[in-house]
């Protein structure tokens, strides 16, 4: 019995590769979107904090300077939440770039295997066709000689 052979074995091996590759471009994307999300959070917390303080500094009779000094924090924490707003949305668009490639690579490498699962079919039908055709013979020849022997004895 032949062993069977995949022509496409090398291209389907690159798939693989090429999928492998993308899991992992794909993972790296989750884990920066996610801390991403998590800056952000943390900032707006912050944030959160910082205007309560600022409600609580404003209502103790603050000096101009402690309401400067409030201002510029919270302005700061409003820039940091917009930047870090960007970095998620960035984050998120890198995230879904890296789902379709994963997607198209993870399609190309099914199309391969089911190819070569079709291929691997026929080839085991065909095997299967020959080993009895082989059968058939040996059997034809089995009764060939049983009836020549028939012959030279009887």
């Amino acid at each position: 019995m032949a062993r069977f052979r995949f022509r496409l074995e090398r291209v389907l091996s690159v798939r693989r590769h090429e999928e492998d590759r993308e899991k992992l471009r794909f993972a790296v994307a989750v884990r920066n979107l996610e801390e991403a999300r998590k800056n952000l959070r943390a900032t707006r917390e912050e944030l959160r904090r910082a205007v309560e303080k600022g409600a609580a500094v404003a209502a103790a009779r603050p000096t101009i300077e402690d309401l400067v000094r409030d201002y510029e924090y919270r302005a700061a924490l409003l820039r940091r939440e917009e930047r870090e707003t960007k970095a998620v949305e960035e984050a998120q668009e890198r995230y879904e770039e890296a789902r379709r490639y994963l997607i198209e690579a993870r399609k190309k490498r099914r199309l391969l295997e089911r190819l070569r699962e079709r291929r691997f079919e026929e080839w085991r039908e065909e095997e299967i066709r020959r080993e009895q055709e082989e059968l058939d013979e040996m059997g034809v020849a089995g009764f060939r000689r049983l009836r020549e022997e028939e012959a030279l004895v009887g």
